[in-house]
């Protein structure tokens, strides 16, 4: 029997034992660091009149930045705004899903697929565009224009344009003063006591806005109000502007 070559088998070997650890090994994600829950409202500005807009959404990020469609959707806690999608996730029920869309570091866009809802007795058809949009924070916080598109409720195409901003809660941390409620422990959290989880008790900041969320979104003591929510984030908006 000829042998190989000394290089030659210590190549195989070596080629062996990674086949044989791959079984072994977990296999890469497919998410990104910018993958998970987002909340925060629009602030219209036209038509006027129709005022804030609550939004949220879940989003799988995979690692070049693309949007997985399949598993990205608007979250229907706290919105009447939305149906259900016709298919569930995970078994449970969402909102209407992503068609595409990416998210960076640096760069969101995203459009949902087109969807129906009933309006005075009709079905229309709607679609919802993010745009122009600027992220900061590391992915946490993210500003631009909301787009929604309506076909069937009046004769012409009706569009919808304001600017939104999201938001990925923070892991509960009580170290934050957002989250104590110094008149009442389980009553409700006042605007002042938001603006005092960060570094500047003056302004709504990304701790402030994230940790408030948190509470809002759970329903869990103390709780926030939906007016000092809106207030929150109309103002987390404006310091994000500023910046």
């Amino acid at each position: 029997m000829k042998r190989l070559p000394q290089k030659c088998g210590y190549i195989m070997a070596i080629t062996a034992i990674i086949i044989m650890l791959a079984g072994y090994l977990p296999a890469a994600s497919l998410d990104n660091p910018l993958t998970g829950d987002y909340f925060g409202s629009v602030a219209v500005n036209s038509p006027s009149g129709l005022g804030n807009i609550d939004l949220a959404f879940h989003l799988l990020v995979a690692t070049g930045g693309a949007i997985e469609a399949a598993s990205s959707y608007i979250l229907l806690d706290k919105t009447i705004l939305f149906p259900k999608s016709s298919t569930q996730v995970d078994g449970k029920d969402v909102g209407p899903k992503v068609l595409s869309g990416t998210f960076t570091s640096t760069a969101f866009s995203l459009m949902t697929q087109p969807f129906t809802s009933m309006a005075n007795g009709r079905t229309v058809n709607r679609q919802i565009v993010l745009g122009n949009s600027t992220v900061k924070e590391q992915g946490n916080s993210i500003t631009g224009t909301y787009t929604e598109t309506i076909t069937g409720y009046l004769p012409q195409p009706m569009t919808i344009i304001g600017s939104f901003v999201l938001v990925r809660p923070v892991t509960l941390d009580l170290s934050y003063a957002c989250c104590i409620d110094s008149m009442a422990p389980f009553g409700e959290l006042s605007i002042e006591e938001i603006r005092a989880g960060g570094k500047n008790p003056s302004v709504v900041e990304f701790e402030d806005v994230s940790c408030a969320m948190y509470h809002y979104r759970n329903a869990i003591a103390p709780t926030v109000s939906e007016t000092v929510m809106k207030q929150a984030i109309a103002e987390y908006q404006n310091y994000l502007l500023s910046q």
